[in-house]
């Protein structure tokens, strides 16, 4: 392995920003808490998931991946038009959902598991090494790396970059960033108790290393904000020959370890392997990753990708969009812990939601997206609602 300079790692980080495909395409990956039907306080094993599973792997259009608490990620293929991600996810849903009912399985929406305290049934060297360094970081007192890991399940979508630097669709991404955050809250619920929070794994996800979570620098073009925000971020594991994995002894960044050489010095792989451990809400990797969306219950989960489709990759809406979302700007943690409850994001709420609906293309996503609005957005409220009102019920939305 080939150590590298500075300048060498930045030309990895630049060249795993900028887009691997110049086709206009949108793209879907959607988490979900795995339970067995009749005992939803358990921990399904994940070799029992991926036996309940293995049958219909090459029937699926996209793929199916795994996640450290036993969770699952239904992904589609990049698509040209986004009402193609949806109808395709869904028939990968239907068969993930059939396969697991055979198993006495079933799949739960949501942005935090309600009931669970957060368990790692992922005992992978990668798993192991970011347990080991949420835990150094946090000593004690708290469990957010753990949550993140193992209780946390997000609706993400990916857009193209969009002409050019890409800047354009970066700004309007971040700017619509909170209103997506505080219209799909639904995570209010840890350990069957309300944590005051419409957005919990929001929260959790705010309460991390900054270093890796913080929003980067949507003033600059990606590639360039990429750069700067993954020489700075904080080195989470270094992988030795045979593949084991361990947090450095001292606190690093990425240019500090390329500085200093602890242990060795990175090669372009390690530069990679830093790169999947950043976690900002729009992470830019050959696309633009809009990570920063709660799971909805099963059946909303098409509503944020028909959104963020529709006003993200609207070119000649984007000063329209960041107009409209210019009064929540950074407004993260405010949307994370009011929901659409908070009057100014319930109304740049409503006006982007306004807007997808004069603009949206397809009538069965504009659907959606009008159900959506009229159920949720016109009357300040979002999914957290109803499950913090059937808990009061003694009937958690978990359940149902």
């Amino acid at each position: 392995m080939t150590p590298l300079t500075v300048e060498a790692a930045a030309d990895v980080i630049r060249a795993e920003a900028e887009p691997r495909d110049h086709r206009d395409l949108v793209g879907i990956e959607v988490e979900w808490h795995v339970r067995r039907v009749g005992d939803p306080h358990a921990r399904v094993p994940p070799a029992e998931v991926r036996s309940a599973t293995a049958g219909i792997l090459t029937s699926l259009a996209g793929s199916l991946t795994f996640e450290p608490g036993g969770q699952i990620e239904v992904s589609s293929q990049p698509e040209s038009h986004v009402g193609d991600a949806v109808s395709r996810t869904e028939a990968d849903m239907r068969l993930v959902r059939a396969a697991c009912a055979e198993a006495g399985l079933e799949l739960v929406g949501g942005g935090m598991d309600p009931l669970r305290p957060p368990r790692r049934v992922d005992t992978s060297p990668r798993y192991e090494a970011m347990d080991a360094y949420f835990r150094a970081r946090e000593g004690d007192t708290t469990s957010w790396g753990l949550d993140m890991m193992c209780n946390t399940a997000a609706a993400q979508v990916n857009v193209s970059s969009g002409n050019g630097t890409g800047r354009s669709r970066w700004q309007v991404a971040h700017a619509l960033g909170p209103v997506l955050v505080a219209s799909f809250a639904s995570s209010p619920l840890r350990c069957g108790t309300p944590t005051g929070w419409k957005s919990s794994r929001q929260a959790t996800w705010a309460m991390l290393d900054p270093t890796r979570t913080r929003p980067a620098d949507h003033t600059r073009p990606p590639a360039d904000a990429w750069v700067r925000y993954a020489l700075d971020a904080g080195v989470m594991f270094v992988q030795d020959e045979a593949g084991g994995c361990a947090p450095p002894r001292e606190r690093m960044t990425l240019a500090g370890w390329i500085d200093t050489g602890e242990s060795r010095r990175p090669s372009r792989d390690d530069v990679l392997r830093h790169l999947s451990t950043l976690f900002p809400p729009v992470r830019p990797r050959g696309c633009l990753e809009m990570r920063m969306i709660d799971m909805p219950p099963p059946d909303l989960w098409a509503v944020p990708a028909a959104l963020v489709d529709t006003l993200v990759r609207a070119e000649d809406m984007a000063d329209t969009v960041r107009e409209i979302c210019r009064p929540v700007s950074g407004a993260w943690l405010a949307a994370a812990r009011h929901g659409l409850s908070h009057a100014p994001l319930q109304q740049a709420a409503q006006a982007c939601f306004e807007l997808a609906l004069e603009i949206a293309a397809a009538a069965d996503l504009a659907a959606h997206i009008a159900a959506y609005h009229e159920r949720f957005v016109l009357r300040g409220r979002t999914p957290a609602d109803e499950m913090l009102e059937a808990a009061r019920l003694a009937e958690p939305a978990w359940t149902r």
